[in-house]
């Protein structure tokens, strides 16, 4: 049986208000980890956050918190700030 667009519309919408997994940003536990670790990381001057998920390289500082955000490196995007 093929799910039908109604029914994985229903279903991200289920998951962004409600927090039904640990991983999503609604849920209880996994925002007072995130919370947690701002916290120490704004406490910390030797702290910087890595991630990599996009296409591109970004250098971002978001309250007083240091960001690298790297990708694969197989797209050239330009981001314009």
């Amino acid at each position: 049986m093929k799910p039908t667009p109604i029914l994985g519309c229903a279903l991200n919408i289920l998951r962004k208000t409600s927090g039904v997994t640990d991983t999503d940003q609604q849920n209880k536990k996994y925002n007072e980890l995130r919370n947690r670790i701002i916290t120490i990381a704004q406490e910390n001057e030797k702290i910087l956050f890595i991630t990599g998920h996009e296409h591109g390289l970004q250098y971002i500082v978001r309250d007083s918190l240091p960001q690298i955000v790297n990708g694969s490196g197989s797209k050239m995007i330009f981001l314009k700030m």
